[in-house]
């Protein structure tokens, strides 16, 4: 019996013997983060006075919404072509796309919670992992937000240089082809600066802040995949014997690993359709709007800028789930190609063997065959092929885009 021990737990997990000051840092940066918006992303629970700004924030970007539609079905009709609309279009996108995620996440914020508490907790035992969880973070919040003031910046500025000539076309737009006097010329411009700042700097932030949010957890499960292949790796690569308890107790963990994923994967299915069928329509408008002659630098600049934004948060959307995907199914062909050593030992019966065989063709039919990653509303996986398949579709367009103009 003593010497069965020595077998065992290769792949128990190390508890946390300090305070790990990553997770300290993500759980602050994600609770003001939400906190901006009523949310508290680590509890779950949501006061009156969250409640009442949530829904003062709902209720002005849907207002804004309407005010877009009605703007641009109002022009559209009038001749006016949707080229000219198409900078209008893609603010009405991020605002339909922010509404409805914020919706989402607060009918789920619950189970969002549970699961976010969970994952930290575990990340909380590794201090690199949580140091490298801590850095992606940083990158995925920083560049989109930057991208986002100067993009908001730009059109902004944009507005409040416009003369009398110049707020002709946006008067056509806004207020449906009134053209405000000289001294009504101001309280226009404040107006249409309001509807981008909320546009800009709250409904697009929030779709940034959600996207970034979501790669964090994707992050945090695919440390979760990786320390269980290190360990299991390491072992097959150094010939250690791997006891029947070692291979069940690894086929339990990545079971309750793809769990989380199957979780993660159903709470935020419905916000991954949202956000990838706005980045595409976004991304074709403003491609539209930056192919039209005559548009002035600082909204050029606006326009690569607000098509970087989410190219880069496209990028990070498939790649950290792809690799969710990649390192669930790392270990299949080696642990099928390596010999496994059974433990020697005159304590082991023939029904021990058997046990032992048994538990290694368990797991290696489970790396093989399991399917794991992100689902978007089962439709496609979130990986390499399918954001592949989405760039061929940009690509697409701009192919029909050049040869029309």
């Amino acid at each position: 019996m003593l010497n069965k021990v020595k077998y065992n737990n290769y792949l128990m997990e190390a508890k946390p013997n300090a305070v790990n000051v990553y997770t300290k840092r993500l759980k602050s940066i994600w609770k003001y983060m939400f906190n901006a918006y009523g949310l508290h992303v680590y509890k779950g629970d949501v006061t009156h006075g969250r409640k009442l700004f949530m829904l003062v924030l709902a209720v002005v970007q849907t207002i804004v919404f309407i005010h877009q539609l009605v703007s641009i079905c109002y022009n559209f009709a009038f001749s006016t072509t949707i080229s000219q609309l198409s900078f209008y279009a893609a603010l009405l996108v991020s605002t339909f796309a922010s509404v409805s995620s914020m919706g989402t996440f607060y009918k789920r914020r619950i189970a969002v919670a549970q699961l976010l508490n969970n994952l930290t907790d575990q990340l909380n035992r590794k201090f690199h992992d949580s140091k490298k969880v801590w850095v992606a973070t940083l990158v995925s919040f920083i560049g989109p937000f930057a991208l986002c003031i100067l993009e908001a910046f730009c059109s902004i500025l944009e507005i409040a240089l416009q003369d009398n000539e110049g707020m002709d076309k946006f008067s056509g737009v806004y207020f449906f082809g009134v053209k405000p006097r000289e001294k009504y010329l101001i309280i226009a411009k404040l107006l249409i600066c309001f509807e981008y700042f909320i546009v800009l700097l709250v409904s697009v932030e929030f779709i940034n802040i959600s996207v970034g949010f979501f790669a964090h957890l994707c992050h945090m499960v695919y440390f979760r995949f990786n320390r269980l292949n290190m360990k299991l790796e390491k072992l097959l690569v150094n010939g250690k014997q791997l006891s029947s308890f070692d291979l069940q107790e690894y086929r339990k963990n990545h079971q309750l690993v793809c769990d989380e994923t199957k979780e993660l994967s159903d709470l935020w299915s419905p916000l991954c359709v949202f956000w990838i069928l706005g980045f595409i329509l976004n991304l074709c408008f403003d491609l539209r709007a930056l192919w039209i002659k005559g548009n002035s630098p600082l909204f050029m600049i606006g326009f690569s800028a607000d098509i970087a934004r989410q190219l880069w948060l496209m990028f990070a959307l498939f790649k950290v789930a792809s690799h969710i995907n990649t390192e669930a199914h790392k270990l299949g062909e080696k642990l099928v190609t390596l010999t496994v050593s059974q433990p020697s030992n005159d304590e082991y019966t023939h029904g021990d063997q058997m046990n032992h065989h048994v538990n290694y063709l368990l797991l290696s039919e489970r790396l093989v065959n399991t399917s794991v990653g992100i689902s978007v509303s089962g439709l496609f996986l979130l990986n390499a092929s399918s954001f592949l398949s989405m760039a061929g579709t940009v690509m697409t367009y701009l192919i029909v885009l050049y040869q029309s103009s």
